[in-house]
C-alpha cells in the first residue's frame, strides 16, 4: 500500500491537489488453464497416454496444481504408477513403493461397451478438473474432452465398385 498526493493542472494553468490518496496493488491470480483436447481413434485402438505435467498449468507458474477427473459412461481414468525402489544402508530388503507417474490411460468400461450394438461408434465425454493450490487461495478450472472410438467400416463392391474390378 502506498499513499500518494495528486496535483492534476489543465492547459489553462488551473490546478487541484489532494493529498493522502492510497494506493493498494492487488496481485492478479488466474485460474489454473486446461490444454487437453479430444482424442479419436479406430475403435479397439488405445487412447494416447494423457502427460498430466504438459496438459495443464498455473498462468502464474507458482502454485502446486491438483488433478481430479471424472469418468464418462464408457470411458474412465486410470493412473499410471512407476515403481520407486530404494535399497537401505542397513542389511534390509529392498523396499519398493508405487508413485504416481503424471501419466493416465483412457480405458473403456467391458460391461458398459457391452450394452451397445455391434455397429455403434462410442463417444464419451470426461470432466477434467485441476485446481491450483496456494497458501492464499484455491482456484480451479474444468473442461469436458471427448473421447471417441468410430467402428472400422466395411466398403462392399456395390459402394465402390471401382476397387473390386478384376482386369
Amino acid at each position: 500500500m502506498a499513499v500518494l498526493s495528486v496535483t492534476v493542472t489543465d492547459p489553462a494553468g488551473h490546478s487541484a491537489s489532494l493529498n493522502g490518496v492510497t494506493f493498494i496493488m492487488v496481485e492478479k491470480n488466474d485460474p489454473p488453464r486446461i490444454t487437453l483436447k479430444g482424442q479419436g481413434k479406430i475403435f479397439g485402438n488405445p487412447f494416447d497416454t494423457l502427460k498430466l505435467d504438459t496438459c495443464g498449468h498455473d498462468p502464474e507458474g507458482n502454485a502446486r496444481l491438483s488433478w481430479v477427473i471424472e469418468r464418462g459412461r464408457y470411458f474412465y481414468p486410470e493412473s499410471v504408477y512407476v515403481d520407486r525402489c530404494t535399497n537401505s544402508t542397513i542389511d534390509l530388503p529392498r523396499i519398493c513403493y508405487k508413485m504416481f507417474s503424471g501419466k493416465v490411460l483412457i480405458l473403456a468400461d467391458a460391461d458398459s461397451m457391452a450394452t451397445l450394438p455391434v455397429s455403434a461408434g462410442v463417444v464419451d465425454t470426461l470432466r477434467f478438473r485441476l485446481k491450483s493450490i496456494d497458501a492464499t487461495d484455491t482456484m480451479e478450472t474444468s473442461r469436458n474432452v471427448v473421447f471417441t472410438w468410430g467402428r472400422l467400416k466395411i466398403i462392399t463392391p456395390i459402394e465402390i465398385p471401382e476397387l473390386f474390378q478384376t482386369k
